[in-house]
């Protein structure tokens, strides 16, 4: 989510970045064979998170090709860094990005191009497979730990299914070590715990986190079709979804609709969520996603773009 309300897709499997903005959709990176250079011109491969600095320049986890790369107002792209199989991004309020890895590494990348990777030797079992990342209003980073890989080739063989809290109050250095807290998740995969503690609940393959202007904490339980909630007071319910996947429900309550492994999502001020609805866990392109909004006040979803 950009500032002035436009939103940025990106689409894994088609290998491109998109601008949904008043309606209209718009390809402003990927599909080409370049590197750097025109964005439009160059080559992506497996695009996942996204997220702006404070100029306005667009940076892309670039899972697959291994690299972070920028894309500038003018529409230009360049390469940050290479990264093993980055999935997560998120900027800290000094400029820091946080880069996280399917390989269980978090990487903070200073506005010099400095980078150091954080110590997460003190999170419990098991070794994490990391994802989606966010900050809350005070400072701290939160990271979804994903489901465990089932191609070793690709991923670590851990993934605990859980969101873990990063205190940067409890560091010791610009990016590390910081203190750790599994905020959700028992570190097994699979359903349960609506309406109690979160952290006795089971989880699903956590992807993207957003937190609304109440301190809410909202995530995509992927494997469990569901967007879930975690309140201040630790306590966690599902807000969209049935559990069963599916593409159903415009118009009427996000908890009666189908979604379909539910990746990345994004917020506005007003508390309208979007949804990457991936409507599938493979690389089909004939199984078209979504893109979704779920209205938290009314609690109402809708369809904004798809196919």
């Amino acid at each position: 989510m950009a500032p002035d309300g436009t939103v940025y897709v990106s689409d894994y499997v088609a290998n491109r970045v998109f601008r949904l903005s008043e309606g209209r959709l718009a390809s402003i990176a990927g599909g080409g064979v370049g590197l750097d250079g025109r964005a439009a011109n160059a080559n992506l491969w497996g695009p996942t998170a996204l997220a702006l600095d404070r100029q306005g320049n667009l940076y892309v986890a670039d899972s697959i090709g291994g690299t972070v790369r920028r894309i500038d107002r003018q529409g230009n792209i360049s390469t940050v860094t290479t990264f093993w199989g980055p999935l997560g991004l998120a900027f800290d309020t000094g400029g820091v990005l946080y880069v996280s890895s399917a390989y269980g590494e978090v990487r903070g990348i200073d506005v010099r191009g400095g980078s150091t990777s954080l110590d997460l030797s003190s999170l419990p079992p098991p070794v994490p497979q990391l994802g989606y990342m966010t900050f809350d209003t005070a400072g701290n980073l939160y990271v979804s730990d994903r489901t465990p890989a089932t191609d070793p080739t690709h991923a670590v063989l851990g993934g605990g299914c859980r969101i873990v809290r990063l205190n940067p109050g409890m560091k010791h250095s610009p990016v590390g070590p910081w203190g750790l807290t599994v905020i959700a998740g028992t570190g097994l995969c699979g359903f349960s715990g609506d309406g109690g503690p979160a952290k006795s609940a089971q989880l699903n393959d956590p992807n993207g986190i957003v937190f609304d202007k109440e301190g809410n904490l909202y995530f995509a339980d992927a494997g469990n079709h569901r967007i879930r909630r975690t309140d201040k007071n630790g306590i966690i319910t599902t807000v969209a979804g049935t559990g069963v996947a599916g593409y159903s429900g415009d118009g009427g309550l996000a908890t009666e609709a189908q979604l379909a492994y539910p990746f990345g999502m994004g917020i506005t001020s007003g508390g309208l969520i979007y949804i990457s609805d991936a409507s599938c866990a493979c690389m089909d392109p004939a199984t078209p996603g979504h893109v979704r909004a779920l209205q938290i006040s009314d609690g109402i979803i809708t369809t904004v773009k798809g196919g």
